[in-house]
């Protein structure tokens, strides 16, 4: 596998938010300005807005913390119910095979019938007994002939026959425990992903609030400070403190500068906030395939926007993947987007980092999950490599 060396580095955070970043190498411009002399007042409101910025960066904290364990549980639950699908279905074979040597070995036994009353022996002692006991020297004849050739194989036969039989009623038994388990975990998988969807859903709502709550703070602080020029820039890194990590439905997660294989950008998340996603390279999916790539829960419609400047590569709607976007950054690594509801760019269209470019959705083989995006990650353009660590350094 393509090892991915990566480096992060946060843009324009202040410090007191910025040691609430991913434990990652980061960087930063540290803009803030000495507040200058502010009146009791003045003081207050601003420190009454930065403690509502503190509420509310702790608020998008617990929201992607419970996402993120809502979504190792449905992720857990699926890669379960995965596996006993592909078990049943060996099951069923088993059982197909079983019936199949069972009935071989009738039909085996029913050909040395056959073959006995064609080709009927001599041996002395049937015959004689043969003769004694039928009623006339035909029915002798076909007797003797059948217990010829069926004493040979008889016992190896029956015990084929037998064993058969057995190896039916056992896979029988077998498939019947594993489908029972395959319909209480499959809904227990439903059951997950209503109160998963109920939950994207609720996380957004109140992320909307939070950032309604902490706009009217940062309009107060912003009066409070206009009485005094050398006030203003105070006011203004408070508003800057609350709006870069603090991120909703309709904004971008804060710009990173990243370092890929040695080639260094600027980088956001690919997916609106809240959301939540965990390291599932590798899980089992359908038809015995493992996953590639980062599943990322969010709400439905919730925006998706293009990691980095790129250019738009091939947009297609079908398949597993349903509607899709390939976009190819300008160091050359592809980034394949799926499941989408939307998209809002076209093939060969120049983006840049954090522009709109579709939204979340369940379209392919996603129909029956919550909303998220499927996203794969192409160093080089290369194959897939994990996508994890480059989405939680990124989102979170």
């Amino acid at each position: 596998m393509l090892m991915t060396a990566l480096v992060i580095s946060t843009l324009a955070l202040p410090a007191p938010l910025a040691a609430q970043q991913p434990a990652i190498s980061t960087s930063q411009d540290d803009g803030t300005v000495s507040p200058g002399a502010l009146t009791p007042e003045e003081q207050a409101r601003i420190a009454q807005a930065q403690a509502l910025v503190d509420q509310t960066m702790a608020q998008r904290e617990a929201i992607t913390v419970r996402l993120d364990s809502l979504a190792r549980d449905f992720e857990d639950a699926r890669a379960h119910s995965e596996r006993l699908a592909l078990e049943l279905a060996q099951a069923d074979g088993l059982i197909d095979r079983a019936e199949q040597d069972a009935q071989a070995a009738v039909d085996a036994q029913r050909n040395q019938i056959r073959s006995a009353y064609m080709q009927p022996g001599m041996d002395l002692a049937r015959v004689s007994g043969a003769f004694l006991l039928a009623p006339d020297a035909s029915s002798a004849l076909h007797s003797t002939a059948v217990m010829q050739r069926v004493a040979a194989n008889r016992a190896d036969t029956a015990e084929a026959v037998l064993r058969g039989g057995q190896q039916v009623v056992s896979d029988v038994g077998t498939t019947r425990g594993i489908a029972n388990g395959t319909a209480a975990a499959m809904a227990d998988l439903e059951d997950l992903s209503d109160s998963f969807n109920a939950a994207l859903d609720d996380a957004s709502v109140q992320v909307e609030q939070a950032e309604a709550m902490l706009a009217a703070a940062e309009v107060d602080a912003q009066d409070a400070a206009e009485a005094r020029a050398d006030a203003a820039a105070a006011a203004a890194a408070v508003s800057n403190a609350g709006a870069a990590p603090l991120i909703g439905v309709t904004g971008t997660s804060p710009v990173r500068q990243a370092t890929i294989n040695g080639g260094t950008q600027w980088m956001t998340c690919p997916l609106g906030q809240p959301n939540g996603f965990i390291d599932s390279w590798g899980f089992p999916r359908s038809g015995g395939r493992s996953h590639q790539g980062t599943d990322m829960f969010a709400a439905y419609g919730m925006p998706l926007y293009a990691a980095a400047d790129a250019t738009v590569g091939r947009i297609t709607n079908g398949g597993l993947g349903g509607l899709a976007v390939r976009i190819t950054d300008d160091l050359g690594n592809r980034y394949y987007y799926a499941h989408l509801s939307a998209t809002y760019v076209t093939e060969g269209q120049r983006v840049s980092v954090g522009e709109l470019i579709g939204a979340n959705g369940n379209s392919g083989n996603a129909r029956t999950t919550p909303p998220h995006l499927h996203i794969q990650f192409h160093p080089g353009g290369g194959g897939p490599v994990n996508p994890y660590p480059l989405m939680a350094a990124l989102c979170r």
